[in-house]
C-alpha cells in the first residue's frame, strides 16, 4: 500500500473546445491502451459518458461506463 500511495503520479492538461472535449478524451484514453493498466475518465454530463463510450466501443476498447445512476447492486458485481 505504501508503494501506492507513494508511487509518482502525474497531471497534464489538455485544451479543447467543448463541443470536442468527448472525442479528445476517448482519443487520450485510446493512447494509454498498450500500458496493460486500467484508465479512468471522469466527464461532466451522461452525454459526454455516451460519447466517450461509443468511441471507445467503435474503436473496441473494453470499457464499463459508470454514471451516478446505476444502482449498488450493478456496481457491486462489477467487482
Amino acid at each position: 500500500v505504501w508503494r501506492r500511495l507513494k508511487a509518482r503520479k502525474g497531471v497534464s492538461l489538455v485544451s479543447a473546445p467543448r463541443t470536442d472535449v468527448p472525442a479528445t478524451i476517448a482519443k487520450l484514453a485510446l493512447r494509454q491502451r498498450e500500458s496493460g493498466k486500467a484508465i479512468l475518465v471522469f466527464v461532466r454530463t451522461v452525454d459526454d459518458v455516451t460519447a466517450v463510450a461509443k468511441a471507445l466501443e467503435k474503436a473496441g476498447a473494453k470499457y464499463e461506463p459508470l454514471t451516478g445512476t446505476i444502482r449498488g447492486k450493478e456496481r457491486d458485481e462489477l467487482v
